[in-house]
């Protein structure tokens, strides 16, 4: 009798860490770390490889920026290559940051080349529980400072477009000027806003940056900030999913919501 309950202790044990182990995101084994990766994305700055650092950016990001060669060779050609020195940076995020089902690595090298200083920010998804294809680089954001700290430029940025999903009729606020701030943009000189929509029957977005969900399907919008006098533009692109809730449906297929909802 005691070595069934033994034995059935031992298999409900085992089964429970099954479980558990299922449940936990596992990290990437060939993540290098943050100092690692950073000098590998040094490297390939300093050596003009586009295509090294196109490389390491994550299949998804891959997939969904077909012209992602030419934004690194863009990148790569935007940094003094009268480099000083450089240093790679844990930010205050922590070197991991957990958030859910996934983990990623924010990290800023430091370059400096002369009297500039620029700063390369760095999101590295290092796991993901349920998309192996989004582990590896996601983004990389240029600016560029005085050596007195004063932001003079936002340079570049590579990344994905942002995913959100909402239900028909909610609004969602993703501040003006992407993920920059809407008061450096105007002292940098970029007064001219222009918002797009590829289906407005879905989603808009208004000069606040609320995006505003009209109708059921997908939509992509573009913000886009333009310094007239030197022509650079920021654009900022968000992918919107729009569905319905339970009520939502109802109301729409029962009450014949489609005719006046």
């Amino acid at each position: 009798m005691k070595l069934k309950q033994i034995t059935r202790t031992i298999v409900s044990l085992f089964l429970t860490l099954v479980l558990v182990a299922l449940s936990l995101p596992v990290f990437a084994a060939d993540y290098p770390g943050t100092i690692a990766s950073g000098e590998s994305i040094m490297t390939a700055v300093k050596a003009n490889d586009a295509d090294s650092l196109a490389a390491m950016f994550s299949e998804y990001v891959q997939t969904k920026l077909p012209d992602l060669r030419e934004k690194t060779g863009r990148l790569v050609q935007m940094i003094d290559k009268g480099i000083d020195e450089y240093r790679v940076v844990s930010t205050y995020y922590s070197d991991t940051e957990i958030d859910k089902d996934y983990y990623t690595d924010y990290f800023e090298i430091e370059i400096f080349a002369g009297n500039r200083k620029y700063l390369l920010s760095v999101e590295w998804i290092t796991t993901w529980k349920a998309d192996s294809k989004r582990v590896g680089l996601t983004s990389l954001y240029l600016n560029l400072f005085d050596l007195d700290g004063s932001l003079v430029e936002y340079l570049d940025m590579i990344r994905p477009p942002q995913e959100i999903s909402m239900h028909y009729k909610e609004i969602r606020d993703v501040e003006p000027c992407g993920w920059y701030s809407k008061g450096l943009c105007s002292k940098l000189g970029y007064h001219k806003q222009v918002l797009l929509s590829s289906d407005p029957s879905v989603a808009t977005i208004n000069t606040n940056g609320i995006i505003a969900a009209n109708g059921r399907g997908t939509a992509h919008i573009t913000e886009k900030y333009v310094n007239e006098e030197t022509r650079k533009e920021l654009v900022f692109e968000t992918d919107v999913t729009v569905t319905f809730t339970t009520w939502q449906t109802i109301i729409w297929y029962l009450f014949l919501g489609f005719l006046w909802y």
